[in-house]
């Protein structure tokens, strides 16, 4: 019976060590095990994490000096707090770690410090944990704030409407240019409904447009309409808009407009005088007409 619980409790340990390998490798994680003085084991990983060979000796100080040194005031302060008797022993850090090549990678970390005793006897015996290369993270992280810091900037700088609006058509970001082509101050526009602003003979064309084209799904679509600023005046704009997504479904649209009023005045002016033209040559004709009968 003893013998046969003991192959039984074994292989459900192998079992458990089994599955522990394949969440290691999986999560591409590194483990250590060592003693509050920095004695101890650091797999294969681990080490190739920090930058050292399989098989070179090491203690906790080599890994320290591995770490950047404006990170390390932050790692020691949180390695000294888990090692506290008088905390739960957990520790969370996240820093650099400078290779002897020079290249700096990103490495989180996680570990547990186990006490033994209680009250004033209570003490640290063992420190262990996980590593992990966060470094495409990082790097991932550092690109997408590069790229948006860079779109805000163009957006701000840009001479033209830049806005966005939810499925309603109220306003929920607009740029400078906007707020200063419709007279209306950033804390007024936002919250405003879009159709608010396009001139009322035109109003129902333009929200059948744009309705339309939500109901469609239409990408992208181009319109131009006249707007009454809040000084009362009419401002006419051309304005390519782009439906927005998420996980498939539409959450608003996001719009670039132009002033198009200087075209829009000469072109009103071509038609006129086009017309003009048309009606002074149908007079004479009308006149060369008469003249011939006479």
């Amino acid at each position: 019976r003893d013998i046969t619980d003991r192959k039984a409790a074994d292989d459900a340990l192998r079992k458990s060590e089994a599955r522990l390998r394949v969440a290691l490798e999986v999560a591409n994680l590194g483990t250590w095990d060592r003693t509050p003085e920095g004695e101890g084991d650091w797999d294969l990983r681990c080490r190739a994490i920090f930058g050292f060979s399989p098989d070179e000796p090491l203690t906790f100080d080599d890994f320290r000096e591995r770490i950047h040194p404006e990170d390390l005031p932050g790692v020691d302060a949180r390695l000294a707090a888990a090692f506290d008797p008088a905390s739960d022993g957990t520790y969370v850090s996240e820093y650099r770690v400078v290779w002897p090549v020079g290249s700096v990678r990103w490495v989180a970390t996680r570990g547990l410090v186990l006490f033994e005793g209680d009250g004033e006897q209570r003490r640290p015996v063992r420190f262990v944990g996980t590593a992990q290369d966060v470094t495409e993270r990082h790097l991932a992280a550092e690109a997408l704030e590069e790229s948006e810091s860079r779109y805000k900037q163009l957006v701000e700088n840009s001479q033209e409407l830049i806005y966005r609006a939810d499925l309603s058509g109220v306003f929920t970001y607009a740029n400078a240019v906007a707020t200063h082509r419709t007279g209306y101050a950033e804390a007024d526009l936002l919250g405003m409904p879009f159709w608010d602003l396009v001139d009322e003979e035109h109003r129902a064309d333009v929200t059948e447009y744009y309705a339309r084209q939500l109901a469609e799904r239409v990408p992208t679509t181009y319109l131009e309409f006249p707007i009454r600023t809040a000084r009362d005046e009419v401002l006419w704009i051309g304005q390519n808009v782009q439906l927005l997504e998420e996980d498939g479904q539409p959450v608003g649209v996001q719009a670039v407009a132009r002033d198009v009023t200087e075209r829009r005045h000469v072109m009103d002016e071509l038609v006129a005088a086009r017309e003009t033209a048309e009606r002074a040559s149908r007079a004479r004709e009308e006149f060369l007409a008469n003249m011939s009968h006479e």
